[in-house]
């Protein structure tokens, strides 16, 4: 349809966003239609710019700001505790051995956290299949991120890197923890302290 188009176009809307579109299409499109054979003598053309204007502040109405992108990715973490590995970055440089991991995965690996360096990287593909999972805009989630100077963009890595087998790169996402949005160091460190935590008898 012509007027959706037009519509898509003037306000730049995402794929999401063009139910919108679609709905005020239908409606401008029988205003039309009803005008023409005289049923009204309203003017389209304001109206028209109504609707653009409607549809602008309702994208700014449902844009989710920098702290609901952050629980985004915090309750990700929490539901995925047991994929986590935690280990620093680089080799020891005086025995050239990787340092061990403070905390190993017990299922499938999908987050690293370096706490030498701050940085964590989660598997692009498992985040993104979440995000849908649960409604969330994954790219306008990760833009308040970058606006923030949270998320530094994809990256391949070596996400076993420090293992005793390490897996070639695979595309990730890359956050900067030292920005101080989110503090991998107090989330994680319970858990690490139950999994060196010696079984009671």
């Amino acid at each position: 349809m012509s007027i959706q188009r037009r519509i898509d176009t003037e306000l730049r809307l995402t794929p999401p966003e063009r139910f919108w579109s679609a709905v005020a299409a239908c409606n401008i499109a029988g205003g039309l239609i009803a005008k023409r054979i005289g049923l009204h003598d309203y003017d389209m053309a304001e109206i028209y710019k109504w609707t653009c204007k409607t549809i602008q502040g309702m994208r700014e109405e449902i844009k989710p700001p920098a702290e609901n992108a952050v629980a985004v990715i915090g309750d990700y973490i929490n539901r995925h505790m047991q994929n986590i590995l935690v280990v620093k970055a680089d080799v020891d440089k005086r025995t050239a051995a990787h340092s061990l991991p403070t905390l190993e995965p017990k299922g499938e690996l999908l987050i690293r956290y370096e706490p030498d360096t701050k940085m964590m990287y989660m598997i692009t593909r498992e985040f993104k299949h979440d995000c849908v999972e649960r409604q969330t805009n994954y790219k306008d989630t990760l833009k308040e991120l970058e606006t923030r100077g949270f998320f530094k963009g994809p990256m391949n890595k070596r996400m076993s890197k420090g293992m005793k087998i390490t897996s070639p790169a695979v595309a990730t996402l890359a956050f900067d923890c030292s920005s101080g949005l989110l503090d991998m160091d107090g989330l994680i460190a319970p858990e690490i302290e139950h999994a060196h935590r010696p079984t009671e008898l």
